[in-house]
């Protein structure tokens, strides 16, 4: 994952946050159920975590 890849899941993420706060932006609806703040944080809580592989996997080729 390029750096480019990784800073719009990031921006990704961000609006996720939003929506989970109910502050939608971008077009996007805030959560208006707690089932549907539910999945939005397990969706975003999933692309951390992909993230998160990606950046060591990076770091463990340079090292």
């Amino acid at each position: 994952m390029t750096n480019g890849q990784i800073h719009l899941r990031a921006e990704r993420v961000r609006e996720m946050i939003h929506v989970i706060m109910g502050e939608g932006r971008l077009g996007m609806r805030s959560a208006r159920t707690l089932a549907e703040a539910e999945a939005f944080a397990n969706a975003l809580l999933r692309m951390v975590e992909e993230i998160r592989a990606e950046q060591r996997t990076t770091a463990d080729n340079f090292s």
